[in-house]
């Protein structure tokens, strides 16, 4: 870590390969999954007042680890209130948007119009969904 140990760069043969020191148990920053501009406030005024049909809400129910990793995920449609469940066998964000997109694919273009999720981790792969 001293001048020396960088001159001759030796932090690659460190076991976690760093230049500088970091503090063992830190919290860990997380980067800015959804940017700002994603905001459930910039959401168009029909979203709002549910006038329009296809436009979803995604949540995820994460049970305690000693339950294993399984979860369930719900999809409620804003204007009808129809929701769909479905089951996770992973904690992982692309495990389950490979799920959400299994159970979004049989539907209509007219059914699929947006979904709007709450800025939690598992939503992360967000953006595999815009195409």
């Amino acid at each position: 870590y001293g001048p020396e140990g960088r001159a001759e760069e030796l932090a690659r043969h460190l076991p976690s390969r760093r230049k500088k020191r970091r503090p063992r148990y830190a919290r860990r920053s997380r980067s800015q999954v959804f940017p700002p501009e994603r905001s459930i406030h910039q959401r168009p005024e029909c979203v709002k007042t549910r006038e329009t049909f296809g436009e979803w809400e995604g949540d995820l129910m994460i049970f305690e680890r000693a339950q294993g990793s399984m979860n369930v995920a719900t999809l409620v449609e804003r204007k009808t209130r129809f929701a769909v469940l479905f089951r996770n066998n992973d904690r992982s964000s692309t495990h389950f948007m490979n799920s959400l997109m299994n159970v979004m694919t049989p539907l209509p273009q007219a059914a699929r119009k947006s979904i709007t999720f709450d800025r939690g981790f598992e939503f992360r792969d967000w953006r595999k969904l815009e195409a």
